[in-house]
């Protein structure tokens, strides 16, 4: 750092400003940052500056207040969608669009990634590349198979997941990843069971976002939202544990036992047992309030019960949003 200091007192040859771009700064240890202060208070009229990050958090607050600073976003999916079009188009890449959905969505929006990935699958020598071809090179886990999954955890049938999982470990996916895959394939669930007219909040196309609105009404949001607790609790044994297998097993049975668990109203013998349980989901409404949504219900199939829970849990939901 005092080289790179000692060469700013020199005036630029050809240019106007000598540029100095330090990329991943927050890596620069305290004295690299307490040497560089100084020339960062009272720069040469000649010396700019730039210093890039990704946790601007680590930089010290002394260096961040003596600059400006500008905030980057990621990229938008349908943008990154257009170019890598563009780039195939013109590298006579033949791949189809869902193909390079799956590129855009497998990468997490980064174009870098995104275009190593096209490259990689451009040397395939496949006449077409598709989804399939994407899923396989990226290690991620295919949409069917999550979709497969979180219908089978609705319907508990544990053994047919436990035969996906074995099927996708064997076609080399790593169990993190599945597990990755899974929390943010049921944080999309519960979207779609509050919210089904949302899709953008998500990153899934329009035929999976429609079949998982559907899968969503076998579900409740307790049941969901106690899903993703369950594997969020699982975080650090599926990212450090040699046995990450087997707690992967695990976690797919004790999903199932989440779905198969008794309903609420199975212990309601009259209306104001449902009216107490409401108010104990909904603290901050009356008595009367609770009343008057009660008596507003439309049933689901003749019963008020399985629509009162899912009103309370909307009410609930909502109430968390604005909370936030």
């Amino acid at each position: 750092m005092r080289e790179l200091i000692s060469t700013t007192q020199f005036a630029p040859v050809e240019s106007r400003f000598k540029i100095f771009i330090i990329d991943e700064c927050h890596a620069l240890s305290s004295q690299s940052w307490q040497a560089l202060l100084k020339t960062i208070e009272n720069p040469p009229r000649h010396v700019v500056f730039i210093f890039c990050t990704t946790e601007i958090h680590k930089v010290p607050e002394t260096i961040i207040s003596r600059c400006q600073k500008f905030d980057f976003r990621r990229v938008g999916l349908e943008t990154l969608v257009q170019y890598l079009s563009e780039v195939a188009q013109n590298e006579n890449i033949n791949i189809n669009a869902p193909g390079i959905w799956a590129i855009v969505k497998s990468c997490g929006g980064f174009l870098r990634n995104c275009l190593v990935l096209l490259d990689q699958l451009s040397n395939l020598g496949v006449e077409e590349i598709t989804p399939n071809w994407v899923w396989e090179l990226s290690g991620v886990v295919p949409e069917h198979d999550l979709l497969t999954l979180t219908e089978n955890f609705a319907k508990g049938e544990v053994t047919a997941n436990l035969q996906i999982l074995q099927d996708l470990i064997e076609y080399g996916k790593n169990p993190f990843v599945i597990y990755s895959s899974l929390t943010g394939f049921l944080k999309d669930l519960l979207v779609a069971k509050t919210a089904p007219d949302n899709r953008q909040i998500t990153q899934l196309e329009k035929d999976t976002w429609e079949e998982l609105v559907t899968i969503s009404q076998m579900w409740e949001i307790t049941q969901i939202q106690a899903s993703i607790a369950l594997l969020m609790s699982r975080q650090q044994l599926m990212r450090d544990s040699e046995a990450a297998k087997l707690w992967l097993e695990a976690t797919l049975i004790e999903l199932s036992n989440i779905k198969g668990a008794k309903q609420p109203w199975t212990n309601w013998k009259t209306i104001q047992y449902a009216i107490n349980w409401g108010k104990e989901q909904l603290p901050h409404l009356s008595q009367s309030e609770l009343e008057m949504h009660w008596n507003n219900l439309t049933p689901i199939k003749g019963k008020k019960a399985p629509a009162w829970v899912q009103l309370v849990q909307k009410l609930q939901m909502k109430s968390q949003l604005q909370t936030a």
